[in-house]
């Protein structure tokens, strides 16, 4: 790899803010959050050029020494019409290839599904350069509707002519496997999370967290989605917030479902027992997960959860976790050692696993014990995500 290599990087987000948070090449990146793979990898190709590319809901363009970034806006007001959404993916669709072309990249990562992904294959064979897929998400989905499925079938037919994949985690691996990848040209990445629990050493709560914290109570952190399950934790907490004031409800985290979350809330007259704090960074969020008692996440099948951050985040803090039993929950949490698991999409059974280390105190310990003792295989991860990708491009 010479000192003029031109990297290009497809991904999820908003590129041109990753970047203005970050810098062009950042000495410092985090081993977990929400720009960890990318801090990793613009620290990776310092001295390299860089082009970040994305689809997001706005247009943004930044150009910062080596590194340039552009976000293509693909949500609007008129896309809610299946024709202008169709002519707009269209059009980014060629804006995106000619861009591309005329950047001419010698090494290609693209951690996009759809659209995205299957241009990045055809660039890579017009301009036969290699390209590795980065994998975030679940892969299939046994319940999708017909047209999903024909995407996923060419999202695979794609991803099986990459030079090489990279995956985070050993769900994703797996389902890699599923679809014909093979084991030789897969590489499994993670986070560390060192620089997380030294954070969760120093860091004291702030006086606003006091009043929330003073009781044992239940966190999530994650985006406030529907498909995050954050109706049905309020659901299944509902009884027991109106019954006793000694547990709380402590919700972390930005979308586009949070005035709903609030209003339902203040509706049910629980604005006393249920904290909702919006988005916060991580030094406020490893303090939370060091007070709470247990951390909740509640994903629903519909979303393609391909690892989970917070649980991890819970597990290397020692918090006990409850999820859902379906994708790479299994994978993190053994039932009943470090966590219990709830059957997916069902606020009854999550209820009860809620309740069951709430109530039983003895239990409750023996699965702490168990955090405790299981951590440290999520604490240090063989490869972060530049290494992966890395070794992907130089082993196939």
């Amino acid at each position: 790899m010479t000192s003029m290599t031109r990297w290009l990087y497809i991904k999820n987000g908003d590129v041109v803010d990753q970047l203005s948070a970050l810098g062009e090449c950042p000495q410092t990146v985090p081993e977990g959050g929400t720009e960890a793979f990318i801090g990793d990898f613009l620290r990776y190709t310092c001295g390299q050029q860089v082009f970040l590319l994305s689809c997001f809901n706005r247009k943004a363009y930044l150009s910062n020494g080596r590194v340039t970034a552009l976000v293509l806006k693909t949500e609007g007001r008129l896309t809610r019409f299946r024709l202008f959404k169709f002519f707009l993916l269209v059009y980014q669709g060629i804006n995106a290839f000619f861009r591309i072309a005329a950047y001419r990249p010698h090494r290609i990562i693209c951690g996009s599904s759809g659209a995205m992904l299957w241009l990045t294959c055809l660039v890579s064979k017009l301009l036969n350069v290699p390209w590795v897929h980065s994998r975030h998400n679940r892969v299939t989905d046994p319940r999708a509707s017909m047209r999903a499925k024909i995407v996923e079938s060419i999202d695979g037919y794609c991803i099986r002519r990459a030079h090489a994949v990279i995956c985070h985690g050993p769900y994703l691996k797996q389902e890699l496997l599923d679809i014909g990848i093979k084991r030789s040209t897969i590489h499994e990445f993670d986070v560390g999370f060192n620089d997380f629990l030294t954070q969760a050493g120093q860091s004291t709560p702030t006086p606003d967290m006091l009043p929330y914290i003073a009781q044992p109570f239940v966190l999530y952190i994650g985006r406030m989605e529907a498909y995050k399950g954050i109706f049905d934790i309020l659901s299944a907490l509902e009884e027991r917030l109106n019954n006793t004031s000694a547990t709380g409800l402590v919700y972390v985290g930005n979308g586009k479902d949070l005035p709903q979350l609030r209003k339902e809330v203040a509706g049910k007259g629980l604005g006393g027992q249920v904290a909702i704090l919006g988005k916060q960074d991580r030094r406020e969020i490893s303090v939370l997960l060091r007070h709470a008692k247990i951390l909740v996440v509640a994903t629903r099948s519909e979303f393609p959860e391909g690892r989970c951050m917070a649980a991890m985040e819970g597990l290397a803090l020692g918090v006990p976790v409850v999820a859902p039993d379906f994708g790479p929950f299994p994978y993190l949490i053994t039932h009943g050692v470090n966590g219990l698991l709830y059957r997916t999409d069902c606020v009854e059974d999550l209820r009860e696993k809620l309740v069951s280390l709430l109530d039983n105190e003895a239990f409750y310990r023996k699965i702490s014990q168990g955090v405790a003792e299981t951590r440290h295989t999520i604490i240090n991860p063989s490869l972060s995500f530049s290494q992966a990708a890395q070794r992907a491009f130089e082993e196939g």
